[in-house]
């Protein structure tokens, strides 16, 4: 699974990798955040068409981690933040999403935490070998009522897709974000037609070799904590579990 991940890239440098439109008002509101945990508001790239009027190819906007279904009487902050590749295309929660409102969730890197038989979980931060941000294959639902003094209450919802580990995540977890890149990148956003198959191929875009890894401090678990220091590797490494 993807449950927390880093996202400090400044929008205007987003802007230029994605070839998307950032507000100013989205500009002035960002922060960086380098634990960035289910429920929070989160910055994804959608096709501008399918989101709204705007003009440009594609929208950098806010989204809160967590989709909430259309159908679903679920409050927050209960959203879903993960939907696995293998089901997107036909579990309910994710179906018409899949088919008509796909994104992608902007990420500097990504967390996972081993899996020890005794001992404490670990975690370890994936980034990209080459340090441009990830594009973390996502799907978004309109918002739905909630608290009117809520500010995410407005924004639509999001979950990231994951799929088995490559060789680059395997030996701390089985699971982890797909991360799309060229091709599979344009077809996932491309929501003006609709081939499942093309799309299930796009999901498996996740070549071996591109991420690397290292741990870091357990301090990362709480999640008030929220600085530069908890994506630094650990100065003595883990024993490996």
């Amino acid at each position: 699974m993807c449950g927390r991940f880093a996202q400090y890239t400044p929008p205007e440098r987003l802007s230029a990798v994605f070839d998307a439109t950032a507000s100013d008002e989205l500009t002035a509101q960002w922060r960086a955040s380098w634990n960035v945990a289910p429920s929070r508001r989160v910055l994804g790239v959608v096709e501008a068409a399918t989101y709204d009027t705007t003009p440009s190819r594609r929208r950098l906007d806010w989204f809160t981690w967590g989709l909430i279904p259309r159908w679903s009487k679920e409050s927050r902050p209960r959203g879903l933040i993960n939907a696995r590749c293998e089901t997107v295309a036909t579990k309910p929660s994710f179906r018409s999403a899949f088919a008509a409102r796909r994104m992608v969730v902007v990420a500097d890197g990504f967390y996972e935490w081993t899996r020890p038989a005794t001992g404490e979980r670990r975690p370890y931060y994936f980034r990209r070998d080459d340090g441009e941000p990830m594009a973390l294959a996502g799907l978004w639902e309109k918002p739905v009522e909630t608290d009117a003094n809520d500010e995410r209450a407005w924004l639509p919802t999001c979950t990231i897709v994951t799929t088995r580990a490559n060789a680059d995540v395997a030996g701390v977890h089985d699971r982890m974000p797909v991360v799309l890149d060229g091709p599979a990148l344009d077809i996932w956003l491309d929501t003006s037609e609709y081939d499942r198959d093309e799309l299930e191929t796009a999901l498996e875009a996740t070549p071996p070799g591109s991420i690397s890894s290292y741990p870091v401090t357990t301090a990362l678990n709480r999640v008030s904590n929220d600085t530069p220091e908890l994506i630094a590797p650990l100065v003595t490494p883990l024993i490996a579990q």
